[in-house]
């Protein structure tokens, strides 16, 4: 699930079918096709609807606290935060009234409903953190 900007949902279907990756997806959802965006839950229950999974055996994979994390624990997903310092604003990150350093210390601020069940640094740990997740659905 996306939530799309400049560049619309079938756009970003064409290109990801043109650099062979969505045939990787059970299923895409974009927010300009469907009228909601994250973090609002009813994107996530999307998501598990169409995936026909519970929503406490869904695990939700993002790089924003707000959107992905608070979104996905909101819905009762697990939430993997992805968190690198690639394409980060490091001025900006200096100043601790900026929007880059407030989003970001938003798990800390919120609570166990804005932090992650797992962080990672790399897409490449995606799977340990999954299996480990694995072991806490009931």
């Amino acid at each position: 699930m996306c939530n799309t900007g400049i560049t619309p949902g079938f756009e970003l279907r064409r290109f990801l079918s043109k650099i062979r990756i969505s045939q990787y997806f059970d299923a895409m959802i974009f927010s300009d096709e469907v009228g909601i965006r994250k973090p609002d839950q009813r994107i996530f229950q999307l998501a598990a609807r169409k995936l026909d999974t519970k929503q406490h055996e869904t695990v939700h994979i993002g790089d924003n606290l707000k959107s992905d994390v608070w979104g996905a624990k909101s819905a009762g997903f697990k939430a993997i935060h992805v968190s690198t310092n690639k394409g980060r604003d490091k001025t900006a990150e200096e100043d601790p009234k900026s929007l880059a350093v407030l989003s970001r210390s938003l798990g800390r601020l919120q609570g166990k409903q804005m932090g992650p069940d797992k962080k990672i640094d790399t897409l490449a740990m995606v799977i340990n953190a999954i299996t480990e997740l694995e072991r806490t659905i009931k």
